[in-house]
């Protein structure tokens, strides 16, 4: 399974993203990118405005589609 997280640098992201791979999903975070926080290198990072993105390509590169 996969999981995006949207704000995953945040103070919670790191906890939920632990228990995402801990549970073996492929976790992806999105975020605006102006700070990182140390994760397993499995975690795919996406940057961008997530009050102003594109919902759709945010999912394709992250290899999940809308149903």
């Amino acid at each position: 399974m996969k999981a995006l997280v949207i704000g995953g640098t945040g103070p919670t992201g790191p906890f939920i993203l632990e228990g995402l791979i801990k549970r073996r999903y492929g976790a992806t975070i999105y975020h605006h990118g102006p700070h990182e926080v140390a994760l397993p290198p499995s975690v795919k990072h996406v940057h961008g405005n997530p009050f102003s993105a594109d919902l759709e390509r945010v999912l394709a590169t992250c290899g999940l589609m809308l149903s």
